[in-house]
């Protein structure tokens, strides 16, 4: 992590630049990790358990179990206007069939209780390894990533939103 807080637009893209770099090896073995173990519709227990660990480390007040197993959380940091960020966490019931070495092989019982084959199909396991880094960001660059994001935005809270079921 930069010890020196940037201030202007151009240096604080290079932060954010930097730290993508930094965490780029850990948010593709995030996206493996979740592309091979995805979880069905209403089923996203383990997936949720690996997420909300992943927030409370970095800090976040974490909400578990929000409409199943969907989580809330927050890292406050003052009184200023609130960053909102949300991502899906379900799988489909299709079978993968790509080849590579991270391919889902996961069986699950699908609605009617028969297993099914069941892969992130639609992006949620990219969706949910980038807002993980994006949190770890969120975490490390503080008040400069608001700026980055927000204007010149010092205060106010950050809440994650890992929501379950939409593939119902």
């Amino acid at each position: 992590m930069d010890t020196v807080s940037p201030q202007t637009s151009s240096e604080i893209s290079e932060w954010v630049s930097r730290a993508a770099l930094r965490l780029e090896d850990k948010v593709i073995a995030w996206r493996r990790d979740i592309h091979q173990n995805p979880e069905l519709s209403g089923q996203e227990n383990k997936t949720a358990t690996k997420l909300a660990d992943r927030l409370r480390r970095l800090g976040y007040e974490v909400t578990t179990g929000v409409g199943g197993h969907g989580i809330v959380a927050l890292l406050r940091n003052g009184n200023g206007p609130t960053l909102m960020l949300r991502t899906d966490m379900d799988a489909l019931p299709i079978e993968e069939k790509t080849g590579l070495p991270y391919a889902s092989k996961v069986t699950a019982p699908g609605p009617s209780g028969t297993m099914v084959p069941v892969m992130h199909a639609c992006g949620h396991d990219v969706h949910m390894a980038a807002l993980t880094a994006l949190t770890r960001a969120a975490h490390e660059l503080g008040d400069a990533l608001c700026r980055l994001v927000q204007g010149r935005l010092p205060e106010g809270v950050r809440v994650v939103i890992l929501r379950p079921s939409l593939h119902s």
